[in-house]
């Protein structure tokens, strides 16, 4: 069934500080996509930088000015920009250095098995385990080889 459904009228799924997301579209549905408004509030991140494992997304601009942060570059972003990501290329985070509430049309495909690696942090988060580790952990020699 088509439901249609006005922005203003969802409920916010999460909210910190300076973030609030309004889930459009949850990733429960059959194919994984999901579509997000994330509303960032002057002064506020989007998030942590930070790239999914294997999730693709995509994001335009709906409202409002910010910095893009794309691995290592920021880039200033406007209303009716839009990049798109694939999955485990590269960390990315939005800034509002603006004075109005910055707007982000969020999309994507979330896949089972998608962890998310937080750049700045060196923290991997196993979404499926529910646990973070430090990369500084990990094991270089260990092997799942039996009988070795």
């Amino acid at each position: 069934m088509i439901q249609i459904l006005n922005v203003d009228d969802v409920s916010v799924v999460s909210s910190s500080n300076f973030l609030r997301t309004r889930e459009l579209l949850s990733p429960t549905n059959r194919e994984g996509l999901y579509v997000n408004i994330d509303e960032v509030e002057p002064g506020g991140y989007s998030a942590k930088h930070h790239l999914h494992t294997l999730q693709d997304e995509f994001f335009l601009v709906l409202q409002g000015q910010g910095l893009a942060r794309i691995d290592n570059e920021v880039h200033p972003v406007v209303a009716g920009d839009f990049f798109a990501k694939p999955a485990g290329s590269v960390p990315h985070q939005f800034f509002n250095n603006g004075t109005v509430t910055l707007k982000i049309l969020d999309c994507g495909i979330a896949r089972q098995g998608d962890s998310i690696v937080y750049a700045d942090d060196q923290v991997v988060w196993l979404k499926s385990l529910g646990m973070a580790f430090k990369l500084s952990d990990a094991l270089r020699a260990w092997s799942s080889i039996p009988n070795k």
